[in-house]
């Protein structure tokens, strides 16, 4: 579905920003160290899986409760 491929395109344009940060100089900012440092982090891999697996429904689960007029009923529902 369009949930699968959102977390494929996320997960390429990851390997993607991953592969810029290496070719970037750690002396030129702290930021880019900082980054090279998350992306040597052997968790990271495993923690965006769980993002993905787990919590991909937060984004449309929250704008669901956003609409105006819903009753709290159905406001229940979409939490269940």
């Amino acid at each position: 579905g369009i949930r699968g491929q959102g977390c494929h395109v996320l997960h390429n344009l990851f390997e993607e920003i991953k592969k810029i940060v290496c070719e970037l100089n750690q002396k030129d900012a702290l930021a880019i160290e900082n980054c090279l440092q998350v992306r040597e982090d052997p968790a990271l891999g495993s923690n965006l899986s769980f993002i993905k697996a787990n919590l991909l429904f937060l984004p449309q689960t929250a704008t669901n409760l956003e609409t105006e007029g819903i009753l709290i009923y159905n406001s229940l529902n979409i939490l269940s």
